[in-house]
């Protein structure tokens, strides 16, 4: 796992953790705000806003990153 998700950091994406066994805590720091994900469950990141998780011992997670590009015309 990234050191880095340990610490307050921000996506430019939208993202999603997906817990798959375990827990995850999810901490979003602006607005203040905190999450506990398990097993099955996910949690939603919003781009651009200062967070930082904390999985319990026993988690294993991903995390998945969404990158859509602004329609076009034509």
């Amino acid at each position: 796992m990234p050191a880095a998700l340990l610490s307050t950091h921000h996506t430019s994406v939208w993202a999603e953790l997906v817990v798959v066994s375990g827990s995850v805590t999810f901490f979003d720091e602006d607005p203040a705000w905190e999450a506990t994900a398990s097993a099955g469950e996910t949690t939603v990141i919003v781009p651009d806003r200062p967070h930082h998780i904390v999985p319990a011992d026993d988690a294993e997670f991903f995390v998945q990153f969404y990158n859509h590009a602004a329609p076009t015309d034509g």
